[in-house]
């Protein structure tokens, strides 16, 4: 469920030119029918439950990594789409419930970065999704 179409674009582009079972894999085109899909599997394996805390950091100024998604959450348009809408539902659930089941708690956090770029990073919101990942400040927060 992503709402970026210039990485949407992107994405079709590479799966066009370079054959990648990564690729495929991140856009669940790796299989016929969503739940044989790798992505689909890897959401009934346990793991984050076995943690007592698990956070999640999400901006919604990164493009890359949809808020919904980051946050493991159901956007609206899931509930709507008869298609894909019932496989992220039950991907969602798959790793939301072991974690209550187990008592592990859950923090959402939401960021926002004051981004003085203009550049191309920017305009395809990939500069909030590098601050997340290389802002040694911001990481450091979360140590």
């Amino acid at each position: 469920f992503s709402n970026n179409s210039v990485f949407d674009g992107g994405m079709w582009l590479l799966r066009k030119l370079k054959t990648s079972e990564c690729l495929n894999q991140l856009t669940m085109s790796d299989a016929a029918e969503k739940s044989d899909c790798f992505l689909f599997r890897l959401c009934k394996h346990e793991g984050l439950s076995w943690f007592r805390h698990v956070g999640l950091v999400a901006s919604p100024q990164d493009g890359y990594s949809p808020f919904h998604s980051a946050r493991v959450e159901v956007p609206a348009d899931a509930l709507v789409d008869k298609v894909r809408g019932p496989t992220y539902t039950a991907m969602v659930s798959s790793l939301l419930q072991p974690l209550e089941t187990e008592g592990t708690g859950l923090t959402r956090y939401e960021v926002q970065f004051k981004i003085l770029s203009k550049g191309v990073d920017k305009a395809v919101k990939r500069a909030a999704h590098i601050m997340l990942l290389e802002d040694q400040r911001f990481v450091c927060m979360f140590v």
